[in-house]
């Protein structure tokens, strides 16, 4: 199955769960035009990505489905690549992401707009015999037009964080 396959099927199961069908979508003018629809247009755009003073890839955010999710497709410097489908869960006021990677490692994060950023987390089974892993990832806008995105981890239940990739998004000209 193709990778826009994969997320297009993701969003539909979504979007079933959620209590929205395909005949409430096609009566709905503007479905996903609510202002809480647009707390992550901030990364929206074409990217280049920076982490620790080096080029660490390039990331395409773009919305689909007529606004109601953005589609992430990142390529690291090293050819790694990944996707994520994010939208906003209405009746659960929440925001959720889902990521895989080329490598099948998933990650399902779920969270809320506060303050200045996006903050979202989720937990991952450990691998045999490790305790579970915390995720955090949050992305701030800057100025400029720039986006910072600090990704963290934890393995003792919240306890200490480690980061996981500290990278800061501008726009491609």
């Amino acid at each position: 199955m193709s990778a826009a396959r994969w997320m297009l099927a993701a969003l539909v199961l979504a979007a079933t769960s959620s209590g929205c069908t395909t005949a409430d979508a096609e009566t709905d003018a503007a479905p996903c035009s609510g202002e809480a629809y647009s707390q992550f247009d901030f990364w929206v755009g074409t990217w280049t990505v920076m982490a620790g003073g080096k080029r660490a890839g390039t990331n395409r955010i773009e919305k689909v489905l007529d606004g109601c999710a953005l589609l992430e497709s990142w390529r690291s410097a090293g050819n790694h690549r990944g996707h994520s489908l994010t939208f906003y869960d209405a009746p659960r006021k929440l925001w959720h992401q889902t990521w895989i990677d080329v490598a099948g490692q998933p990650l399902y994060l779920e969270g809320r707009f506060a303050g200045s950023s996006m903050q979202l987390e989720g937990t991952r089974p450990g691998e045999a015999g490790t305790p579970p892993v915390m995720h955090r990832v949050v992305w701030t806008p800057l100025a400029g037009g720039t986006v910072r995105q600090h990704w963290r981890s934890s393995s003792d239940g919240g306890r200490t964080w480690t980061d996981v990739f500290d990278g800061y998004y501008a726009v491609v000209r």
